[in-house]
């Protein structure tokens, strides 16, 4: 989802400069990395299934996944817990050999039974299967391997293994799945549970993990808002901050250069209207059509200033998936007004009482529903009201729902037009969360897939051909065809790119990585990513 923007807080920054961060290590800032939390208050709930679980990106560095997907290198698969991997059976198979010397945290190995496990959770329990995997069976094929096993070709399919997590057999199957509340987590990943309070948790870093040893001893993250976080660090009480920040390279940049740096990249998500084509009149490509052609996009990114700018048709960041951007998708659409109206009166629907009105298909009010204590949300939904109204006469009633409640909605299909982040991963994650023809459910039942209920059969049969094929050529020229789809049709329209965002201070800890993709991925959002993090960092010598 995009996040919060805003400047305002910044003058207020400088008084809390002689503030300390409550519990971060007792004041020592040389061993404690101090990161903020987005949620409003933390829960020793640490079960990454349970729907009462509150601890967000704090799972990152606990829980490890068999695999790093490297989201701004395409989706990249490389080794993680598992230290190769190689397809079978023309795709059907996927073998996957685990690392050795991998400790949990309460200092037992890392197991094939652990692994065999935590692979078969979501096919016993589906309500797991929060990543979203797709094969049919998973079997032990050595003492230190595991076949994940498809009733098709799947070589594109491998992306949810990089959001997955293994977690240790002995501790999990005595306990309900998603009901345990697991207060003491143990796992494979850089930290261990130190102090909790709903306001803040500190965790250990292990002298013990698999992946070495690390600079910092502790890691603390503070509950704050999203204002808050940005006062904090520019006090620096915080070393880093993953918030969308407008005018952040003049209000933290530039109040100490030498140290503070925003640095947001395009990670190949980006910020989505939404249609449920299950309800009309989105099912209408003459409607999609006009909303799209009436947006000035430009205009709408510089509201926010955030740094991830204007997405083009495509939906495709050319940092990220370059190689198969069609080069008449790369700019970025011109707004079209009176081609916004006369593709409406080509559909046959006018505009009456600011309503979309149709002599067959009836009267309807642009309804559009955003995430509410999101300001960003709030900016780009009445943007995209302003443009509406006065280019094609639409009058928009926005809503905004809190988080839970419209995620709940959107996926069980009962929505009219939705603002949310969406794509991102490998090319076919990245059109197969979106809009695969071949994961529809009906209204009312929840899914995590292709929430706008499109149906299309040449959407279909391209995404079944990328998912078979590991030949670049054939991925690229599905991937030409999907993109065509999206850029013309309209399943959904591509708004502004989605980041990942990230302000830093080197106040207290330098090498900071420079958010370029690859190895150099600034953040926190996957397992490899906080791990990366801590193994760059070097205290600052008093």
């Amino acid at each position: 989802m995009l996040l919060a923007t805003g400047g305002a807080v910044v003058g207020a920054g400088v008084t809390l400069s002689g503030c300390s961060v409550p519990g971060s290590g007792g004041g020592d800032r040389s061993h404690t990395l101090a990161l903020s939390n987005r949620n409003s208050s933390m829960v020793r709930n640490f079960n990454i299934y349970s729907p009462a679980s509150t601890i967000g990106s704090l799972a990152n560095f606990v829980y490890e996944p068999p695999l790093w997907i490297v989201e701004m290198s395409g989706g990249e698969a490389r080794p993680w817990l598992m230290k190769s991997f190689t397809w079978q059976d023309g795709g059907h198979a996927l073998e996957l050999t685990l690392r050795e010397g991998v400790r949990f945290s309460d200092g037992h190995p890392l197991t094939i039974e652990d692994a065999l496990y935590s692979f078969e959770l979501p096919l016993k329990h589906p309500e797991t299967n929060i990543a979203g995997v797709t094969y049919q069976r998973a079997e032990r094929s050595g003492p230190d391997r595991v076949r994940l096993i498809w009733d098709h070709p799947a070589y594109q399919e491998i992306a949810p293994l990089g959001t997955m997590k293994i977690v240790p057999k002995r501790l999990w199957e005595q306990h309900p799945v998603t009901t345990w509340a697991n207060p003491e987590p143990v796992g494979t990943g850089p930290c261990v549970l130190d102090t909790f309070s709903t306001a803040q948790v500190v965790m250990r870093v292990r002298d013990d993990y698999w992946g070495g040893p690390m600079a910092p001893q502790r890691v603390s993250f503070t509950t704050v808002g999203e204002d808050n976080a940005k006062l904090r660090i520019l006090a620096n009480e915080l070393d880093f901050v993953d918030i969308s920040w407008a005018g952040g390279t003049k209000y933290f940049d530039r109040r100490d250069p030498q140290r503070n740096a925003y640095i947001p990249s395009p990670n190949g998500s980006f910020a989505a209207i939404l249609f449920n084509h299950a309800k009309q009149p989105w099912g209408d490509v003459h409607v999609r059509r006009a909303l799209n052609l009436a947006l000035d996009r430009t205009t709408v990114s510089k509201l926010v200033d955030s740094g991830q700018g204007p997405a083009n048709a495509a939906g495709l960041a050319p940092n990220v998936f370059g190689s198969v951007l069609l080069p008449r998708y790369a700019g970025v659409p011109k707004p079209q007004a009176a081609a916004a109206r006369a593709e409406l009166a080509k559909g046959g629907w006018s505009v009456r009482g600011g309503a979309l009105t149709h002599p067959d298909k009836g009267t309807h009010t642009v309804k559009l529903a955003c995430f509410s204590g999101i300001p960003t949300q709030s900016i780009l939904g009445a943007a995209l009201a302003d443009q509406w109204r006065r280019h094609l006469g639409v009058e928009v009633q926005l809503s905004a729902v809190n988080v839970p409640t419209l995620v709940d909605r959107v996926n069980k299909g009962d929505f009219d037009v939705h603002l949310s982040t969406q794509g991102g991963g490998s090319v076919y994650n990245h059109f197969h969360l979106l809009m695969d023809s071949n994961t529809v459910t009906p209204i009312g039942k929840a899914t995590t897939f292709n929430m706008i209920r499109w149906q299309d059969e040449e959407t279909a049969a391209l995404l079944k051909k990328l998912a078979a094929t590991n030949d670049p050529a054939r991925i690229e020229s599905a991937a030409h065809g999907l993109q065509r789809i999206l850029a013309e049709q309209l399943p959904l329209i591509p708004l502004v790119w989605s980041c990942n965002w990230a302000a830093r201070t080197s106040a207290f800890w330098t090498h900071w990585p420079a958010n370029k993709g690859g190895d150099s991925v600034l953040g926190v959002n996957s397992a490899p990513a906080a791990a990366t993090l801590l193994h760059s960092l070097k205290a600052v010598q008093a």
